[in-house]
């Protein structure tokens, strides 16, 4: 008989053994999913802070085409050019208004926008003048059309500053 109680003793023994070790494996395997959970979401964090920077900086250079190709069109307000300056000049400002309207920051496209009511003015003008004046030179024209809006454009180009600025800046 005493063998069979030393045998069920060992037995529940080893089976107290094995439950303690399973709950060590199991808190073990749990303190090991968490660090590796944490480990995934700083990664993550770092991987979603990296796009933001990206996108940042695709904007930021956007809105540094978009401005360098605005100040263009701008110099050459009341001075005279040829047609194909002015549409050159003028498309690329355009295609560069669209980016800034369609992947700017709303208040950078609300801006953006107000600018380009003003440079809109220009073009019904000139058809007018060249109506009116058609011994005119395109040259003598567009500067008659656009002398009219040049105070009034750059005050609200002044105004695009601020919120590029404040978007570039901004922490998403």
């Amino acid at each position: 008989m005493s063998e069979v109680v030393a045998v069920t003793i060992m037995a529940g023994a080893s089976v107290l053994v094995a439950t303690i070790s399973a709950r060590s494996t199991r808190s073990t395997s749990a303190a090991s999913s968490i660090v590796g959970l944490a480990r995934v979401e700083a990664e993550t964090e770092r991987i979603r802070e990296a796009s933001r920077k990206e996108e940042r900086d695709k904007r930021r250079h956007e809105y540094q085409q978009y401005i360098n190709a605005f100040n263009r069109m701008y110099s050459v307000l009341a001075v005279e050019i040829d047609r194909g300056q002015a549409y050159e000049i003028c498309g690329e400002y355009l295609n560069l208004l669209q980016d800034v309207v369609l992947f700017g920051a709303p208040d950078v496209s609300a801006t953006a926008l107000k600018v380009n009511e003003i440079y809109e003015k220009i073009w019904p003008i000139l058809d007018r003048l060249e109506e009116e004046f058609p011994e005119k030179s395109f040259a003598k024209l567009w500067r008659q059309a656009t002398e009219p809006i040049e105070v009034e454009l750059k005050e609200a180009a002044e105004g695009l500053i601020p919120p590029i600025r404040d978007d570039v800046s901004r922490d998403y």
